[in-house]
């Protein structure tokens, strides 16, 4: 069952970008899908949800790939840009990159060329 909710099959979890890019941390991991909002999905969810609670209270062990980026999220832990890393790893360099440019121009040419 959760090898069918971590696949391609349902459309609630995508590959996160390290899995998809095979790059970084957490490459075996999946995400929310952002365009699964349709009553369905919510319903869907709901179901995702009963069933990790049903797991939690008592003590069943559920292998969902989900990012720490997922789970801090739902315990309404602070994010930070390790947890960005821990699903994008190029998204991480790309800010990285403009937050350097940004130091080394004034804000009229870093406006311009970005």
């Amino acid at each position: 069952m959760c090898e069918e909710l971590m696949s391609s099959f349902l459309p609630l979890f995508v590959q996160s970008q390290n899995n998809k890019n095979d790059h970084g941390m957490n490459r075996d991991c999946w995400t929310l899908n952002p365009a699964a909002t349709s009553p369905v999905h919510l319903e869907m969810f709901e179901f995702v949800g009963a069933l990790m609670a049903f797991a939690f209270r008592s003590g069943s062990v559920l292998d969902i790939k989900l990012t720490s980026f997922f789970y801090r999220s739902l315990s309404g832990e602070p994010l930070s840009m390790a947890d960005l890393r821990s699903i994008d790893e190029y998204a991480v360099q790309a800010i990285k990159e403009i937050s350097n440019a940004k130091k080394q121009y004034n804000k009229e040419v870093f406006e311009s060329s970005i």
